[in-house]
């Protein structure tokens, strides 16, 4: 059974804990990534081969996150372009929008703080936390457009993938090997952040911001376009979370069935104890009395007195012994 459950506002603790703990994860793992590569030297450190790692790392982050119990949790979105972009299809609430986007920040901060762990060289020149920029050969604005483009290009395609009861549960597959490509192809180019917090909190724990507006205004721009593509399109998404779990309530618009509470403790108590449920079960079946003798039947009609049938057995009483006389 399925029914829309629309977006709901409130204080949602566990979700918005669970989407600044899944982001710093990501931002950690980018951070870790890029160190061990300039760490383990050539050819690890090379251009090339160490945005490749970057990436590649990326997006098996975001897999990771989406299918943990974080993800199934908070939906795993990671990225604050993502929430504005449902949000715009009303696909979460007001009190979501703010909550999942102020827990991002936060996670993405802590998450590059937390990789400091690794030593002083996470800070110098080599590493310098992660902090991205666009290339010199091109100006700001058109870096802005690429990366309103390219988060343009992956979000229409996941928010598709969301739009669809039978392939959403791809949802979190498509947008890691997105957001590989997409890194490995345009962090030459344009710094490859599509995230406003990717930009935002290395620049934080570095004390720079190189192109901090670029990092900001495309991917939300690009965000906002793809939304309107699917709104155009007829179509929304069917979940908020890259990973439906119907045993997870959730506070987004859903049309996918979730698993009743009271089933679930019913269904978990039949698991466990299948013998007390069987009990349970048998003790409140009607029953039928039949009196005491042999083949005696006291209602001639076939019933008892609740009015249930009974079963008429022969008589399998002793047989009368035959009498001997004495001679």
């Amino acid at each position: 059974m399925s029914s829309v459950r629309p977006a709901t506002d409130g204080w949602h603790w566990k979700e918005w804990g669970a989407e600044l703990a899944g982001t710093a994860v990501l931002l950690f793992a980018v951070v870790t990534a890029k160190y061990w590569a300039v760490r383990a030297g050539p050819p690890f450190s090379d251009p090339a081969i160490r945005v490749t790692i970057v990436g590649t790392v990326a997006g098996l982050v975001v897999v990771g996150v989406a299918f943990s119990p974080l993800g199934r949790r908070s939906g795993a979105h990671l990225n604050p372009a993502v929430t504005i972009g449902l949000w715009l299809q009303k696909v979460t609430g007001r009190a979501d929008l703010a909550g999942y986007c102020a827990a991002q920040i936060i996670g993405g901060i802590a998450g590059v703080a937390a990789a400091g762990a690794w030593g002083p060289q996470v800070a110098d020149a080599t590493v310098h936390w992660a902090v991205i920029a666009p290339a010199a050969r091109i100006n700001e604005a058109t870096a802005a457009a690429v990366e309103a483009g390219a988060t343009f290009a992956q979000l229409v395609l996941v928010f598709g993938v969301l739009a669809s009861r039978r392939y959403h549960q791809w949802a979190p597959v498509v947008a890691g090997v997105l957001l590989t490509i997409f890194i490995v192809t345009l962090a030459p180019v344009s710094g490859a952040g599509f995230n406003p917090v990717r930009g935002l909190a290395p620049d934080v724990l570095a004390n720079v911001y190189p192109a901090i507006w670029i990092y900001l205004v495309g991917p939300l721009a690009g965000s906002a376009a793809a939304a309107a593509a699917v709104i155009a399109w007829g179509r929304r998404p069917v979940t908020g979370k890259l990973r439906h779990d119907p045993a997870i309530s959730c506070h987004m618009r859903c049309t996918l069935p979730h698993r009743a509470a009271a089933s679930s403790r019913a269904d978990v108590a039949g698991r466990d104890f299948p013998l007390a449920a069987t009990s349970r079960a048998s003790r409140e079946l009607p029953t039928t009395t039949v009196a005491p003798g042999l083949g005696h039947d006291p209602d001639p009609a076939g019933t008892n007195a609740g009015g249930f049938p009974t079963r008429r057995t022969p008589s399998r009483g002793p047989h009368p012994r035959p009498a001997y006389r004495e001679k």
